[in-house]
């Protein structure tokens, strides 16, 4: 149970108009996400059905990141240029940013972060994938990444005081995990991460991703969804996706390594992915789903 004064910052958090509960859209895209059983066509209408979001999607994808040779016009023509994967990953991201009332500048000053967080995102896809033996359980893990430093964007732009103060620190010599605990009386982003994906109604599996992402060894072993999420981190670092204030790479647990299994065959199939994904990590970190004038 949390201190009095971190309940304190909890209560400021969850108090937060703007992040106290998930636009329908968001929720949606997040919720099918961790449905074993949905499809292609069940995210294209998801997409489809706000228009927002489907032209966001559609700007990111005519981005002259991409390069291609004709324009994109729908969601469907999309998943057929470049792959269900990639449209899946954009409306994952585009619908987390909108959350925060992101705009291209907004976008552009969290940038290495946004890029970190899809980058965690398409290393446990990676993962998942690879465990067929743990499917279900894993299920959404890509969530859990995306979200695990989501207590980060959270603390920069709506605890500016506990900012600067970790930032201060930071200068100073303190590791990230003392410079939160001090400005966020005794709590982390992780906490913070956590306290928003438990007030949005997200699964327990997601919250202790989110929650135990540098602490997997307070994970149990059946909770691999805590393992393939600092597993998913720490090899995003590894390949230079590096969020801002953040430690120094981070080695991987040999316990949550045990649990997802990874080996050099996986570890390859992740930084071959994250090459692969180099375009579309670009282009959401420009924020080039955002007109060029927002």
């Amino acid at each position: 149970m949390p201190s009095s004064c971190a309940s304190n910052v909890q209560d400021r958090i969850r108090s937060i108009p703007e992040l106290a509960t998930l636009p329908e859209t968001v929720s949606q895209v997040l919720f099918l996400l961790q449905d074993e059983s949905y499809t292609a066509l069940d995210l294209a209408a998801v997409i489809e059905s706000n228009s927002t979001l489907a032209s966001q999607i559609l700007r990111l994808i005519n981005s002259p990141a991409y390069g291609l040779e004709r324009g994109v016009c729908s969601i469907p023509d999309a998943a057929i240029l470049l792959g269900f994967d990639e449209v899946e990953r954009m409306a994952l991201g585009v619908s987390i940013v909108t959350v925060f009332g992101a705009n291209r500048t907004g976008v552009k000053t969290l940038g290495p972060l946004w890029r970190h967080s899809l980058a965690t995102a398409i290393a446990a896809q990676v993962i998942e994938r690879h465990n067929h033996r743990q499917a279900s359980a894993l299920q959404g893990a890509h969530v859990a990444a995306l979200l695990h430093d989501i207590g980060k964007v959270a603390i920069i732009q709506y605890l500016p005081e506990a900012r600067d103060r970790i930032m201060r620190l930071l200068v100073g010599g303190a590791t990230v995990p003392e410079a939160e605990r001090d400005a966020l009386d005794g709590v982390t982003h992780c906490d913070v991460g956590a306290w928003l994906a438990e007030g949005w109604g997200l699964p327990a599996t997601v919250v202790d991703g989110i929650l135990r992402h540098h602490d997997p060894q307070k994970a149990a072993e059946d909770e691999p969804m805590v393992h393939a999420t600092h597993v998913a981190n720490c090899l995003a670092k590894s390949q230079g996706h590096c969020a801002p204030v953040c430690d120094p790479e981070e080695a991987v647990h040999p316990f949550s390594a045990s649990i997802v299994g990874l080996n050099s065959e996986l570890a390859n199939r992740v930084v071959f992915t994250l090459g692969r994904c180099r375009c579309l990590m670009g282009a959401f970190a420009r924020g080039d789903m955002f007109s060029p004038h927002s």
